[in-house]
């Protein structure tokens, strides 16, 4: 697992331009999905904030956040689950 000064790995790379489909399948797991670089951007935030959201296969895609862990978001005392 190579990563950049930033942490970012190759798959937060890909989801950040564009080409995650092209991300063979069998290379994809839920722990690639959800690793955090360095300042804690996951892919799927990295594909979501550039418009590629849509990307991501749909069982890697967080489960919204329910109304307790959205009032903990607010206030600062969780992280938004991408």
């Amino acid at each position: 697992m190579t990563r950049n000064d930033d942490g970012d790995t190759p798959l937060h790379a890909a989801a950040a331009a564009g080409y995650f489909r092209q991300i063979p399948a069998g290379l994809l797991t839920a722990e690639m999905v959800g690793l955090r670089n360095y300042t804690g951007v996951t892919p799927y935030a990295a594909a979501a904030h550039a418009g590629y959201s849509d990307q991501i296969p749909p069982q890697f895609r967080p489960k919204p956040p329910g109304p307790l862990q959205q009032a903990m978001i607010k206030l600062g005392f969780s992280k938004p689950p991408f």
